[in-house]
This record gives C-alpha cells, sequence and structure tokens, in this order.
C-alpha cells in the first residue's frame, strides 16, 4: 500500500504516530541549529553572547519562515489534490511555492542586510547587546534565502507522507552544525562569528540534499519547468492559506520586541539573556505539539479531500489527547529540574535565579496549547485560510502581546513571565469556542455524504 493509501486507510492512531513521530524527529534536529549554537557558545563566550543571538534569533526565523509558510499553504493545496487524484494541481503548487519562496526571501534578505542596524535595535539590539548581535547577524542573513527554500520543502514532502526523507535532510544538517561548531566555537575560538558560519554551511548541506531527492524522482512531485509557472489562484490560495504560519512567526517577532523592550526595562541586559535560554528550552518542549499539528495536518487534509469526513475528526481528537498527555509530562519535567535545564547553557547566578522563577512560571500551563494549536490547525487542514489564520494568532497577537504590555506593569519582570500561562487559558477557549461551533458544519456534511453513499 503507498503511503497516500495510507494516509485514507491505515487506523488514524497509528498513521498519526507515523507522521507525528518523524515530524517531532525533523523538529527537534532543526532545533538543535540554535540549542547547539546557544549551549557552545553560552560556555565558551558568556551570556552577553547569548544575548546577542536572542536578539538575532527573531529576524533570522522570520524571513526563513516565509519559506515555511509558503510551503505550509501549498502542503494543503497539495494533500487535498492528492486525496483527489489531481496529480497536475499537486505538482503546480509545488512548483509555484519553491519559486516564490526563493524569490521572496531572498528579496527581504537583502533588504534586511542594508538596515541591519535599524533592524536589530529595533528587536532589542542596543547598548553592549547590539556588537555581539550585529556579529552574528550580518553572517547568518547569508544563509536565510537558503533556509527558507529548505523549509518550503519539508512541509511539501509531509504533504504527500514523505516525512523521514525530510528528517534526514535535518539530521545531516544538524551533525554538520554540531562538527563545525566544535572546529570553529570551541577548537579555532572564532565565537559568535564562527557559530554563525557552521549554521550557513550546515544550511546549504540540507537543502542539497533534498534538492537531489526531488531531482532523483524520489517524490510525486517534481522540479520541472512547467511546473514553475506561476499560477494565479494556486499562489493566491498558498499565500492565504500560509497566512496562519506567516503570520504567527510575525506575531511572535512583534512579541519580541515588545517582550525584549520590556525585559530590558524591568531586569536589564541579563534578563534578555534569560529569556534568550528559557526561549531554547519551552521551544525544545512544545516539539510534540508542533510535530502533532504538523503530523494530523496532510492526513486531516488527504481525507477532507477524499470525504472521509469521519476519519478527519478521528485524527483531530486523537491529536488533541497525544499532545496534551506528552506536553503535560514535559511540563512537569521543566517544573521538576527547571536548574539542570538552565545549566546546560550557563553556570551564571544571576541567570540561573532569573531564568528558573521564569521557566516555572511560562510552562505552568503549556499543556493548554495543544488542544489550541490542533483545532486552529484543523481549519487549515480544510481550506478556512481566515479562521485558521485569526484563530493561530489569538495566543501570541490578540491576547499575549497586550497581556506583556498590562501585566509588567503591575508585576514588573514577574508580569513578563505571567503573560505566558494567562495567554495560554484564553487562546484556548477561544479557540475551543469557535472550533465547537464548527463542528456541526463537518457532521453535517459528513450525514449527507453518508446517505449519498447508501
Amino acid at each position: 500500500m503507498s503511503q497516500l493509501n495510507r494516509l485514507g486507510n491505515a487506523p488514524i492512531g497509528k498513521l498519526l504516530m507515523n507522521m507525528t513521530l518523524p515530524a517531532c524527529s525533523g523538529i527537534l534536529v532543526l532545533m538543535m541549529y540554535n540549542i547547539i549554537d546557544t549551549i557552545i557558545v553560552g560556555q565558551y563566550a558568556g551570556a552577553m553572547a547569548i544575548a546577542g543571538m536572542s536578539v538575532v534569533l527573531p529576524v533570522s526565523m522570520l524571513i526563513p519562515t516565509l519559506g515555511m509558510g509558503i510551503g505550509v499553504g501549498s502542503s494543503s493545496i497539495i494533500s487535498r489534490s492528492l486525496g483527489a487524484k489531481d496529480l497536475e494541481t499537486a505538482r503546480l503548487a509545488f512548483g509555484n511555492a519553491l519559486s516564490l519562496a526563493a524569490l521572496i526571501c531572498t528579496t527581504v534578505s537583502v533588504l534586511s542586510g542594508i538596515y541591519a542596524t535599524e533592524i536589530l535595535s529595533v528587536f532589542g539590539g542596543r547598548g553592549e547587546i547590539l556588537p555581539y548581535a550585529m556579529e552574528y547577524y550580518t553572517i547568518i542573513l547569508m544563509g536565510i534565502p537558503i533556509l527558507g527554500c529548505w523549509m518550503c520543502m519539508n512541509n511539501t514532502l509531509r504533504a504527500e507522507g514523505l516525512t523521514k526523507y525530510s528528517v534526514i535532510g535535518m539530521c545531516l544538517s544538524s551533525a554538520i552544525n554540531l562538527i563545525l561548531d566544535i572546529v570553529f566555537v570551541i577548537f579555532m575560538d572564532m565565537g559568535l562569528k564562527g557559530a554563525a558560519i557552521a549554521t550557513v554551511l550546515s544550511q546549504i548541506a540540507g537543502l542539497v540534499y533534498l534538492l537531489s531527492f526531488y531531482l532523483r524522482g524520489g517524490s510525486q512531485l517534481k522540479i520541472k519547468r512547467q511546473y514553475f509557472r506561476w499560477d494565479k489562484a494556486i499562489i493566491r490560495e498558498t499565500l492565504s492559506l500560509g497566512a496562519s504560519t506567516i503570520g504567527r512567526q510575525g506575531a511572535a517577532s512583534v512579541m519580541v520586541i515588545l517582550l525584549n523592550q520590556s525585559l530590558y526595562l524591568y531586569g536589564g541586559p541579563i534578563a534578555v539573556a534569560v529569556y534568550g535560554i528559557l526561549h531554547r528550552i519551552i521551544s525544545l518542549l512544545f516539539v510534540p505539539i508542533i510535530g502533532m499539528t504538523q503530523g494530523f495536518l496532510p492526513i486531516a487534509g488527504y481525507n477532507y479531500g477524499a470525504r472521509q469526513y469521519d476519519r478527519v475528526l478521528a485524527v483531530v481528537y486523537k491529536s488533541i489527547l497525544f499532545g496534551t498527555i506528552v506536553s503535560g509530562a514535559l511540563a512537569v519535567l521543566a517544573w521538576s529540574f527547571p536548574e539542570t535545564l538552565i545549566q546546560l547553557f550557563t553556570s551564571d547566578e544571576t541567570v540561573l535565579e532569573l531564568g528558573v522563577q521564569g521557566l516555572k512560571t511560562i510552562t505552568v500551563l503549556m499543556p493548554l496549547a495543544a488542544a489550541q494549536n490542533i483545532a486552529a490547525g484543523y481549519f487549515q487542514a480544510i481550506g478556512k485560510p481566515v479562521a485558521a489564520f485569526i484563530l493561530t494568532l489569538s495566543r501570541q497577537v490578540l491576547i499575549l502581546i497586550p497581556m506583556l504590555y498590562l501585566l509588567p506593569q503591575v508585576f514588573e519582570l514577574k508580569g513578563v513571565w505571567l503573560a505566558f500561562p494567562v495567554s495560554d487559558v484564553l487562546a484556548c477557549i477561544l479557540t475551543l469556542t469557535v472550533f465547537a461551533r464548527e463542528l456541526p458544519k463537518l457532521k453535517k456534511v459528513q450525514h449527507k455524504a453518508a446517505l449519498q453513499a447508501a
């Protein structure tokens, strides 16, 4: 049985695990770029170097997320087209996505280099942090178009169930990154510059691997000239469906601006370094939630396109259940061993003291994010971009940003940490309310399809 047939026929629980585990592995490996860089840089270059990396991170991830968002948007079209046996549309969506990602990411990267000082200043690169941030940023910027195209192709691979190949590419790239980090930062004592060069070279390796996979004919999607002919309808739908992913990262970047300002105001440069560490830890804890969301999207999209609505509902419910259980267990881990996790990055006593308080506060209600992310992703899977966009942004725009403005005025630095669990609760309530109102519509369509089949 082919991978595509399994999306429509295999038991939901087993299929979900088969799709989610490689996605989690891939995300985990991809995150190792920043985690490995931060650990090595923190141990060999100090807390201010981590602060510099933290300022650059939202910028360096925002632009490639344009490519990822385009990949996510096209993957919805690809999954539904393959479910409906429309291979030509799937291939055209892939070609349009890859060329669009390359063009947009390259253009934005050039502009970001021209206005480097202004951009870093907005994101918190001021005072003693700015030289560290600039050193890292100028090199990382060179690899951003490469990373954008790579992230785009990772999502199109998942759209047809070929997750293991995206994981292989990520593992290869991460291994190269680790080796080069050791060589450049530890043995050659190149500091942030060495970490940045290692990252860019490893990203090139990851992209080359995926390009070779497509060129060898390992996928039903093809890199051929006719599929790079832009189709306005496909591009419009790709961008609208990918807007929630792009908007989420854009919102995260806006959030970082306000966050860094609050951290600098209430805790100084050291507080910026603290959150730089906490962000890596929390991102790691979020892997099951993100992986479960990415794992269920092609299954839900394929079965929705194939009009197997009972399987759509089953995969949503099981994704929420599994995601909540696993993320709950990881939240308990963070509460039980906060010092151990932070000490991986630094031995600075001030960072450790502030970090323990922040980590415990931020993760206290983290399991609620599983239901919120998956319920919001449901609308993306079935091709409802407006609802997906609003619900996906609810946690980081509609709620978190106002909380980051209001709570620190009352609780100072503690208010920054409190903004996260408050947002988890309110975003979960909002998203599940909208999802519950949508369920009767799907059940009605399901009942009608059953009557027609009979």
